[in-house]
């Protein structure tokens, strides 16, 4: 495990691939919450659980993948997966505790990890999100995101990396 930054007290760890699993028993807990506001699922707490694992566990394996969490007084409080390769990244998950999102905080330090990877301005970012999220949808937009293509139950959306990391270096600064 290696710390990458440590400002009002919230850490952010980028995890390695033994150290995951002691995490992911809480990132369940804090994607479960969230996504029960947005969508109901039809399947029990336990049901999703083990889906949702065996898909970690299928995703701790993809080299590509990047693990960051944010701790407060140590208690993982959201994370954030993404994937790097060639000229393209993918914003694949970020979740933060509901009592953690109003102050942006946490969001904005956890994107700002980003910044660590050595990538040419011509990347291009992509992010998927369901369409109930109204929430995330703004939030891409206003990292300049623009949308791309609709699926049944999500919108895709890109931006450059150029575009991103200035937004996003000003909402640091």
């Amino acid at each position: 495990m290696i710390i990458i930054k440590k400002e009002k007290h919230i850490k952010i760890l980028n995890l390695d691939k033994k150290s995951i699993n002691n995490y992911l028993d809480d990132m369940f807990k804090i994607i479960s919450e969230n996504m029960n506001k947005i969508i109901k699922s039809k399947n029990s707490l336990d049901e999703d659980y083990k889906i949702w694992k065996e898909s970690m566990q299928k995703e701790i394996q993809n080299e590509q993948k990047r693990w960051i969490i944010a701790l407060h007084e140590n208690i993982i409080i959201g994370y954030f997966l993404y994937r790097v390769n060639n000229s393209e990244l993918f914003l694949d998950e970020i979740q933060i505790k509901e009592n953690y999102q109003g102050d942006k905080v946490t969001f904005i330090k956890l994107f700002s990890y980003l910044l660590n990877e050595e990538l040419d301005d011509n990347v291009i970012v992509y992010a998927g999100i369901n369409k109930k999220n109204k929430k995330s949808q703004g939030i891409v937009k206003k990292f300049g995101f623009i949308k791309y293509e609709e699926t049944k139950q999500s919108f895709k959306y890109k931006t450059e990396w150029k575009s991103f990391k200035n937004i996003l270096n000003k909402h640091i600064l």
